[in-house]
């Protein structure tokens, strides 16, 4: 008997060991979170820092978090809402206290970070990142590469909605047309500048506002060009619109309207493109995202100075190219590029529950709908197969996109989120864009991209101000080719888009 209980407790230890051995191995399943996260005894803390100007609630209020502890065991400290991001990072990984897993604030930080050598490389772990590779495409993939080696998890794309608005009731004000040609354009700025659109007997209106040379994308685009200095591919060949023959036309036209006074003379200098002149109704014509117009807060500051405002969506006015372009679409910018932190190379543990977390937020079986929508039952119900949002998620789901650490099925979401706004995003979704490369071209030796840029936009502003006549364009082209070495940039991008198989 005694011998029988001996033999009996080593089966019990084996047995034991077999099923702690299983439980250990389970975040090496390569294609989704681990079926056994959730039942790991130790929970594993992951601080994520990213830059998106807001925070979630804290303590149980975080209903994101708490789902997302309970399904990974983990315990996730986000942080978010920085209003001095990329120098407090700085500040931490110089200093040894790198976050986790964390936001580089644009491809080129995502290089000087990779080559400092404070990230970790992550092509051993791709095969484990399958639900996030399928969530976001092979092209986004490729975004997170520096020297052939995976240094980022980028997001998925986000899709266009930027276009051309302008006041209809203005336009009704003054027996006005909506435009369909730049020249017709034009006319209409002169309208709203000068013959008192809004009928308070005031002079204080502008025909077109906005922010920087974007304000004058619809321009660009009639010529059948993105915005100065854009990279892109024309009759099967890598160009810069700055190369373009039409871009002296472009940026004639530009200086006439300026010319004309219907402008703000702010334009330029103007960092926000939902300025106060605009809530104010002082403009006419802004290029804009349909979320600055018809999104809350601003939607309200709008009605409030005037309830009367109709801003409505134009298509893009034809040019004298014949084209009708609207604003440049870059369709590899990613948005967001997360890396996890090399300080953290010899933590399998942590290391694997971070690919289990980006699995998780990127799964459809998953936590995707969570970090979209919220809690199901809660926040979002299900009906005929649909999405259909409560009134918590409208009233305090705002926040729940910080957790999208891998992005969002974009098109769906907009409109559950915001379905009185779907005929907009529809809208801005069928127009036409011009396709360009800049996010994923990285600077060449013997290249500074920001001294190359600034010369590029004080040049431009020159021009369209009539501060350089336009007949020294040629004279612009060669200083930038040889002084700021922009012949160099131009043949990796080249050479960038080819190995990416852009252009053959």
């Amino acid at each position: 008997m005694k011998k029988l209980w001996k033999k009996c407790l080593s089966l019990f230890i084996l047995a034991g060991l077999i099923s702690s051995f299983s439980v250990g191995c389970a975040t090496l399943d390569s294609s989704s979170v681990s079926s056994n996260a959730g039942s790991q005894t130790k929970r594993i803390r992951i601080d994520v820092m990213r830059n998106c100007g807001v925070n979630p609630p804290s303590g149980a209020d975080d209903i994101i978090k708490a789902e997302l502890d309970k399904a990974l065991n983990i315990d996730i400290v986000m942080e978010s809402g920085s209003a001095d991001y990329q120098n407090q990072l700085n500040v931490r990984l110089a200093g040894g206290n790198a976050p986790d897993v964390f936001q580089n604030g644009s491809r080129q930080i995502l290089v000087d970070n990779a080559k400092k050598g404070v990230l970790l490389d992550l092509t051993p772990y791709l095969e484990k990142l399958g639900k996030w590779k399928s969530m976001v495409g092979e092209n986004n993939v490729k975004k997170g590469y520096v020297d052939n080696k995976l240094y980022a998890l980028p997001n998925k794309t986000d899709t266009p909605y930027t276009c051309l608005w302008i006041r209809k009731d203005w336009l009704d004000h003054l027996n006005l047309k909506v435009p369909t040609t730049l020249d017709e354009l034009v006319n209409i700025a002169k309208e709203f500048t000068f013959n008192d659109p809004d009928g308070n007997g005031k002079k204080d209106t502008y025909g077109i506002g906005g922010a920087g040379l974007g304000a004058f994308c619809d321009i660009f685009g009639g010529f059948a060009l993105p915005l100065p200095g854009s990279t892109f591919i024309k009759d099967k060949k890598v160009t810069n619109s700055l190369f373009d023959p039409a871009m002296k036309d472009a940026l004639s036209y530009v200086k006439n309207i300026i010319a004309l006074g219907v402008t703000d003379p702010e334009i330029v200098s103007s960092g926000d493109p939902n300025s106060q002149k605009l809530i104010q109704g002082k403009y006419g014509i802004v290029e804009s995202g349909w979320s600055l117009l018809y999104k809350e807060p601003y939607a309200s500051q709008i009605k409030q100075v005037n309830p009367k405002a109709n801003w409505v969506q134009v298509t893009p006015p034809q040019g004298p190219s014949g084209a009708a372009n609207t604003q440049p679409y870059d369709i590899n910018n990613a948005g967001y590029l997360f890396s996890v932190s090399s300080s953290v190379t010899k933590d399998d543990a942590k290391v694997n529950r971070i690919i289990d977390l980006f699995n998780y937020v990127a799964s459809d079986d998953g936590g995707l709908r969570l970090v979209e929508y919220g809690v199901k039952g809660r926040d979002y119900k299900v009906e005929d197969s649909k999405i259909v949002g409560t009134d918590k998620l409208f009233s305090e789901g705002g926040w729940f996109w910080v957790y999208q650490l891998a992005g969002r099925n974009e098109k769906e979401y907009l409109r559950v989120k915001f379905p009185q706004q779907s005929t907009m995003i529809d809208f801005a979704l069928k127009l036409p864009r011009i396709t360009v490369y800049d996010s994923i071209l990285d600077q060449p030796e013997g290249y500074n991209h920001t001294d190359a840029d600034t010369y590029i936009n004080e040049s431009m502003i020159k021009f369209i101000y009539n501060k350089q006549p336009l007949d020294q364009y040629q004279k612009f082209l060669d200083t930038l080719q040889t002084q700021f070495n922009y012949k160099t940039f131009m043949e990796s991008a080249e050479k960038q888009l080819k190995e990416s198989g852009y252009v053959k």
